[in-house]
């Protein structure tokens, strides 16, 4: 994963493309479903959708076709934002802990909804200051291993 992602660096040093293949290396390397990169703006305590992997094909936000819930999430009434900032931890929420952590703004639908079995959420800090938020998510998977989560 390093190799590749050091290659593509090499190749191409333009941010934006090297954090989208970032994104599929994790997406391949776990075998997940879907990433989201979201960017967090402390003004409007909202995160915007700035990259997705799905289908192995890295989006960007005009490039995804999703409802507004899922492009631009409210922070501001977020259990799962709060968590991470307490914990500073990954939070991982299956179909039965997904629903005490829920929120519409921040999932996107509520998770009884949810086509996946298990989503990842990871908050991306610079220093101590939260600048935005990394969300997996497996339809075939029920765990992660606590080396995956690292």
């Amino acid at each position: 994963a390093l190799k590749n992602s050091l290659d593509r660096l090499a190749a191409c040093p333009d941010l934006d493309t090297f954090l989208g293949y970032m994104l599929l290396e994790i997406v391949q390397q776990l075998n997940l479903d879907l990433g989201n990169l979201y960017r967090y703006d402390l003004a409007t305590e909202t995160l915007s959708l700035k990259l997705q992997v799905q289908d192995q094909q890295v989006r960007t936000q005009p490039q995804v076709r999703a409802f507004d819930a899922l492009l631009h999430c409210s922070t501001s009434n977020s259990p799962i934002w709060r968590k991470l900032l307490t914990t500073k931890q990954p939070l991982v929420c299956d179909r039965k802990t997904g629903r005490k952590h829920s929120s519409q703004d921040t999932l996107g639908q509520p998770p009884d909804e949810s086509s996946f079995q298990i989503e990842v959420h990871l908050l991306l800090t610079l220093g101590d200051e939260p600048i935005g938020l990394a969300s997996f998510g497996s339809n075939q998977r029920t765990a992660f291993t606590p080396q995956e989560l690292e």
